[in-house]
């Protein structure tokens, strides 16, 4: 028997829900991933069929922690399916997607493919690429089509031809056009159906048009509907979700039966306090309250700096003094509102000597000869994939100029084929005729063994890093640039990380290639996320929900910046701003400190500046009086005498950088030595290492 002391009276009543469709609001550290995973794991207990039981959420991360949590609780967890919405949606599609034209050897385009597949469907080159990917991405999510589109109708048509052409599907594809399926084909839903018994979504709030009307399709004859979310978290509307759908739930499902989660096991009383004080002021919110059952704790701070570089040092130099007296760097967290504000925090925890990790820097999958790798594997796991094949067919370079693939571009436009088809059509081209034959061979190759293999297959026989090492002997001898060298070098140890990253995948799930691509295509920023990691955390407001962390510093909380400036005279816009700030506040455990500059620059060219209003919403006897303190940055900046700042080093922490002798690593931190910076590097290969920037001549990789 499965032991319930742990839950709540709350809890309790949610996780032991009989039948019919429920909803949780979940407020901030409510307990709500403990409540699902009870919730599913009771459900084994009674017998229900593991298979029959569908859990959905955001990320990756999110997934394997909640199935960590039910395996904990019944052995049968493991196979629960639990997956994120494009996932599950891919594996659907992967079973039933003829009935749409397509074939299940689909690939997934990144959203890097997709706008070069865009790009060449453009109809009105004044046009930006940015605006008309919004614009479709936005129908899609609608659930419409190029024929509804009031603007960018022939590019959308076109773009969706090529895309249907070349067997491939977008992002957005994956969730609409499963709906489609749906839709159109009653029997392929009603078997989706008759399988799934029991349907939980997390993050309810996070839904949008498409991901609800999924929902509702999937668990439309389901035994039960649990659906679980905190309409003061919801803070995705700008990529579609809409806070309506969990705020209609119950008119949607009238019979629903709806509980709240409001006992927080996360902050203290006094972040509960200010927290619960800014998003009541909402308008569009069910009313709750987060309350704790353990009293006092530190006070929020405030903090006034004169500029984005005062704050950062500010920062910096608080979480230095802490971490010397002991505490640990990963015990910190540093949010902020815009991308933009990263560049000031990362030079202020350089000079103070801070290590640190930023969330959502430079992606592995995205760096190009990784790029080069995966588009072998998606050519032949899917020939069609017309992007992939361009790609590879003259990388390495093998002989085959531009003029010859426009020649096979041409000739698969004449013909209405794919470009790899159009390939093997043409005669006489040595090198055309070799690389079909390679490819031929890698497919046959591929169906009998494993992804690990088939990429080694795939470097071998491409003489992939064969070629980077002729280039690196070549820029030895004739440029005398060793950063030459040690981009090459870099780019080898990639390619050999990414073969080990298929090893792991071979070892862990045991997949097919289109498992594997379909991993590499739906991975995220949080997924990379590592809690053991000794730094601290430098993320945007939208990467930290769903996180916590002992000690959160909140900065940028300036108008101007939180809320940014587009939302200022827009209501709705407002009130997300108002959730941003919200999920912000209750990543905090321990501690809170809230600061702002007096004025700093937006990229627009205005300045933001001055406390937040949501500031000023916070209780006077929640905030420690003492902590409203000033702070200007430090000057001149802390470093010896005749050394150039740290901020014209190519590389800072965090970064993945190439050293000759060692390979590839993660600086972890940089502190000054001398006429010079101390830089300690994690090599891939070759351990932890203490290095002069001058001599050991890092260079960044670039993806």
């Amino acid at each position: 028997m499965i032991d319930l002391s742990q839950l709540n009276n709350e809890q309790r009543t949610a996780a032991l829900h009989q039948k019919g469709p429920m909803l949780v609001f979940a407020g901030a550290g409510s307990g709500k991933t403990r409540t699902l995973a009870y919730r599913v794991a009771l459900l084994l207990e009674k017998g229900v069929d593991p298979s029959s039981i569908l859990a959905i959420t955001f990320t990756n991360k999110a997934a394997g922690e909640m199935k960590e949590r039910i395996s904990g609780l019944n052995d049968l967890g493991s196979k629960v399916w639990i997956s994120t919405f494009h996932a599950a949606c891919a594996r659907i599609l992967r079973s039933d997607i003829q009935f749409l034209g397509y074939n299940s050897r689909f690939t997934i385009l990144d959203s890097e493919d997709s706008q070069k597949a865009l790009r060449q469907c453009v109809v009105d080159e004044a046009t930006s690429l940015r605006d008309i990917a919004a614009a479709i991405s936005t129908l899609k999510d609608r659930l419409l089509g190029w024929e509804d589109a009031d603007q960018y109708k022939e590019t959308f048509k076109e773009y969706q031809r090529k895309l249907k052409a070349s067997n491939c599907l977008d992002f957005d594809d994956l969730i609409s056009l499963c709906v489609k399926l749906f839709m159109e084909r009653p029997d392929v839903l009603a078997k989706w159906q008759r399988k799934l018994k029991h349907v939980l979504v997390d993050e309810y709030q996070d839904t949008s048009y498409a991901q609800n009307k999924l929902a509702s399709l999937l668990a439309g004859k389901s035994e039960s509907f649990f659906a679980v979310g905190d309409d003061d978290q919801s803070i995705y509307s700008w990529r579609g979700a809409d806070v309506k759908n969990i705020l209609d739930f119950e008119k949607t499902y009238p019979k629903a039966a709806v509980v709240k989660l409001e006992q927080n096991y996360r902050s203290t009383e006094y972040i509960l306090g200010a927290a619960n004080e800014v998003i009541a002021k909402n308008m569009a919110r069910v009313e709750k309250s987060l309350w704790i059952d353990k009293q006092g704790g530190s006070k929020v701070s405030v903090w006034s700096c004169e500029d984005e570089i005062g704050e950062a040092d500010a920062i910096a130099s608080h979480i230095a003094g802490a971490c010397a007296k002991g505490e640990p760097y990963s015990q910190f967290a540093i949010l902020y509102r815009a991308n933009f504000q990263a560049k000031a925090i990362e030079e202020g925890l350089v000079r103070s000597g801070v290590p640190y990790r930023l969330i959502g820097g430079v992606k592995f999958y995205q760096r190009k000869e990784v790029k080069d790798i995966i588009a072998y594997l998606r050519a032949i796991a899917n020939p069609r994939d017309d992007i992939s094949c361009l790609r590879v067919i003259n990388t390495p370079k093998r002989g085959i100029s531009l003029i010859t693939q426009k020649k096979i571009s041409n000739l698969a436009k004449e013909m209405g084929i794919s470009f790899y088809d159009a390939a093997t059509e043409l005669e006489g081209v040595k090198p055309v005729t070799a690389f079909v034959s390679m490819m031929d061979s890698l497919a046959d190759f591929s169906m009998k063994n494993s992804v690990s293999a088939l990429v080694g297959e795939v470097i071998e026989r491409t003489g992939y890093i064969k070629s980077l090492s002729e280039s690196k002997s070549s820029s030895e001898s004739t440029s005398g640039n060793p950063s030459d060298t040690d981009d090459r070098d870099a780019r080898i140890s990639n390619i050999e990380l990414l073969r080990s990253k298929a090893a792991a995948f071979d070892r862990d799930n045991g997949g097919s290639l289109y498992d594997f691509l379909e991993s590499v295509a739906l991975v995220s920023d949080v997924d990379n996320y590592d809690e053991k990691a000794n730094a601290v955390s430098v993320m945007t407001l939208h990467s930290a929900k769903g996180l916590e962390f002992p000690f959160v510093f909140l900065c940028g909380a300036a108008e101007g910046l939180l809320p940014f400036h587009t939302a200022i005279f827009d209501k709705k816009k407002l009130e997300e701003e108002r959730r941003l700030f919200y999920v912000g506040a209750t990543r905090a455990m321990n501690k809170l400190v809230i600061s702002y500059p007096a004025s700093c620059p937006l990229p627009s060219g205005s300045r933001a500046g001055g406390p937040s209003r949501f500031i000023g919403d916070i209780p006077a006897g929640c905030v420690e009086k003492a902590a409203r303190r000033t702070f200007a940055a430090k000057a001149p900046a802390p470093f010896p005498q005749g050394k150039a700042p740290v901020s014209l080093l190519e590389f800072k922490k965090g970064d993945r950088v190439r050293q000759a002798k060692y390979g590839e690593g993660i600086v972890e931190s940089i502190l000054p030595k001398g006429a010079d910076f101390e830089v300690t590097v994690t090599f891939d290969h070759n351990g932890s290492r203490k290095l002069l920037a001058k001599f050991a001549k890092l260079k960044r990789i670039e993806s």
